[in-house]
C-alpha cells in the first residue's frame, strides 16, 4: 500500500501483518504501487516525479529514476516482469526497461493535461501484450506492444 506521508508498506495477508517498506517523508508520496511477478520487488510511482523500484524484503531502493515533470501518478509492472509503464501529471506515459533501468520509450496519451492531471493510471493485460492509459479527461487508450 501507499501512503501520502511517503509510507510504503508490504501486508501478509496469512499472518496478518504488516511491514514498512519505506517510507521517504513529506513531499515524495507514494500515489502508486505495483508488485513484481517474481521477484520480490515492488514500484512506486511517487509525487515527487520519480520512479522506484524497492526490494520487499528489505525496504531498500533497487533504483529510482527521475520519470515525469510532476507528480508520478501511476505505474504497472508487464506480467513478464521485464518491462514498467508509468504515468504522470505531464500527460507522458513512459516504458522502462526493468533490466537495464532505462527508458526506453515515451508518448502522451490522448486527453493530456486535462485540469493539470494528465495520466491518471496504466495498466497491463495479464496475457495479452496490451497497455492501457487512462487520462483525467476520461479518455481511455489501448496501446499494442509489437516488439520486445
Amino acid at each position: 500500500a501507499a501512503y501520502t506521508d511517503g509510507a510504503l508498506v508490504a501486508f501478509d495477508l496469512a499472518s496478518e501483518t504488516h511491514t514498512l517498506l519505506f517510507s521517504h517523508g513529506a513531499g515524495a508520496a507514494c500515489n502508486a504501487v505495483s508488485s513484481h511477478p517474481s521477484l520480490g520487488a515492488a514500484g512506486a510511482a511517487c509525487e515527487d516525479g520519480v520512479v522506484r523500484l524497492f526490494d520487499v524484503g528489505s525496504g531498500k531502493v533497487v533504483w529510482e529514476m527521475p520519470a515525469h515533470q510532476g507528480a508520478a501518478t501511476s505505474i504497472a509492472i508487464d506480467p513478464s516482469g521485464l518491462y514498467a509503464a508509468s504515468g504522470g501529471t505531464d500527460g507522458v506515459v513512459k516504458i522502462w526497461d526493468l533490466r537495464r533501468q532505462a527508458c526506453v520509450h515515451q508518448f502522451s496519451s490522448e486527453g493530456q493535461r486535462c485540469l493539470g492531471e494528465g495520466i491518471t493510471g496504466v495498466a497491463y493485460h495479464p496475457t495479452r501484450p496490451l497497455l492501457a492509459c487512462a487520462a483525467a479527461s476520461s479518455a481511455v487508450n489501448m496501446y499494442i506492444r509489437t516488439s520486445a
